[in-house]
């Protein structure tokens, strides 16, 4: 992604600033997060959420739909990535399924930036990427129903960046977004 951002812009130095102002900023907090079993007709209806949502279809298939996009097949072992603040829909497809999902508030800057709004997440990971990211949701909602407690909290924060790092490592810079 920073090669990409550095490349596009022409300015290495102030690329390298901005990404540390991020570093220096991000934040990750966990919302909510489940291994949950689906059947059909399951869809979540068109919605929009303030958080980054992931589900990996450990189960069955679905499809993921954004606003003003086509539908987006979501097979067996594939992940899907929603921004928050995007309208979508997200609709099994098969008789059955199982998901890991997590919705997760990624923030830069104090809190004023979303910080996929950085990158341009693909809204589908497939391979290593997707089954990694349902074992941190998996992980994630284990974590959940824990005791509250300071490891907890490091735990919830390790698993929310490496979602995170995944995704942005799968994802273009938008170099307007440091302007």
């Amino acid at each position: 992604m920073d090669d990409c951002l550095a490349a596009s812009t022409g300015d290495a130095g102030i690329v390298d600033d901005a990404i540390a102002l991020i570093e220096k900023s991000l934040d990750v907090r966990y919302d909510s997060g489940d291994v949950t079993a689906i059947e059909r007709p399951h869809t979540t209806g068109w919605r929009v959420l303030p958080t980054l949502v992931t589900a990996q279809m450990s189960e069955g298939h679905s499809q993921i739909t954004l606003d003003g996009g086509s539908p987006v097949a979501i097979a067996e072992g594939d992940a899907l990535v929603v921004g928050a603040g995007v309208l979508h829909r997200i609709d099994l497809r098969s008789p059955r399924g199982i998901s890991r999902w997590s919705h997760l508030d990624v923030r830069a800057f104090g809190g004023a930036v979303d910080a996929l709004s950085l990158i341009e997440p693909p809204s589908r990971l497939s391979g290593a990427t997707a089954r990694r990211i349902g074992d941190l949701n998996q992980a994630l909602a284990v974590l959940a129903k824990q005791p509250a407690g300071i490891a907890q909290a490091a735990q919830r924060k390790a698993l929310g960046f490496e979602i995170f790092a995944l995704i942005a490592a799968a994802s273009p810079a938008v170099p307007a977004a440091l302007d």
